[in-house]
């Protein structure tokens, strides 16, 4: 089983020696059209910015968590402000507090986007 939240999936194409299993497709998920792929890349320098794109506490009030939608205890923030000298407040919900993260990127504009 899988939640269906539409344009978050994107099937990848054969590329290269990579082969990609159907995994996706078989669920449902489709594209407009071939992904293009550059083997070259032009020179560019990109500044760092770590941030971990998902992290929170344990909610008291589930019985799994759908780490898409964020929620008060937290999730899937993909915000380039939440870095290195980030102070974040979550409240505590379960004894413990039960802390995870997860989803580290060197650089990334905010959300999957930029």
């Amino acid at each position: 089983n899988y939640i269906a939240y539409p344009g978050t999936c994107v099937p990848h194409d054969d590329h290269g020696d990579t082969v990609v299993s159907s995994d996706i497709s078989d669920n449902g998920w489709t594209k407009a059209a071939p992904i293009t792929y550059y083997d070259s890349p032009f020179p560019v320098m990109i500044p760092i910015n770590y941030h971990i794109g998902c992290m929170g506490l344990a909610p008291a009030s589930h019985e799994y968590v759908d780490s898409i939608p964020p929620m008060p205890t937290g999730g899937n923030l993909d915000n380039k402000r939440i870095g290195i000298g980030t102070t974040m407040y979550y409240p505590v919900e379960v004894m413990g507090a039960l802390l995870s993260m997860g989803d580290a990127h060197t650089a990334q504009g905010d959300s999957e986007l930029d």
